[in-house]
């Protein structure tokens, strides 16, 4: 969990945040995918991945 200061808002914001993706890339913020996000999500992570050179494997329970 981090704590920062939110620029847009003015206000301090918490958030998950991934030790290893922060040392590797930077700044970063996980959040749970709620169902009503689920279309948009899997559309979002497919065009992200239709523009990578690497093969996409599918989890049965996501």
């Amino acid at each position: 969990m981090v704590r920062d200061y939110n620029p847009q808002t003015g206000k301090m914001k918490s958030y998950l945040q991934s030790k290893y993706f922060a040392e590797k890339f930077g700044g970063n913020e996980f959040r749970e995918i709620i169902p009503q996000m689920y279309d948009s999500a899997t559309k979002y992570i497919t065009k992200y991945l239709s523009k990578q050179v690497v093969k996409p494997y599918y989890s049965q329970r996501l």
